[in-house]
């Protein structure tokens, strides 16, 4: 499993121009180190990776949750 999250998580930052410099995968969230680019907002591109993996992850999981409800972010200046 996994790997299906890697595999979509470079492919959503990709597709969204995003800059994915580290992430850790818990068993209930994703800590990541992302740029993001000028066209993508952060909550565009968590509500895509979170919507995009659950659709495929769901199934495979007899439907119990996948995800913390909310996200949390910090800005790092320099």
């Amino acid at each position: 499993m996994n790997r299906l999250v890697i595999k979509q998580l470079i492919d959503r930052c990709e597709k969204l121009s995003i800059d994915l410099i580290a992430f850790v995968i818990m068993p209930d969230h994703i800590h990541l180190l992302i740029q993001l680019s000028t066209t993508t907002t952060l909550s565009d591109f968590i509500r895509s990776f979170k919507g995009t993996l659950t659709s495929i992850l769901r199934p495979l999981i007899n439907n119990q949750r996948l995800w913390q409800r909310d996200y949390y972010d910090h800005m790092i200046r320099n």
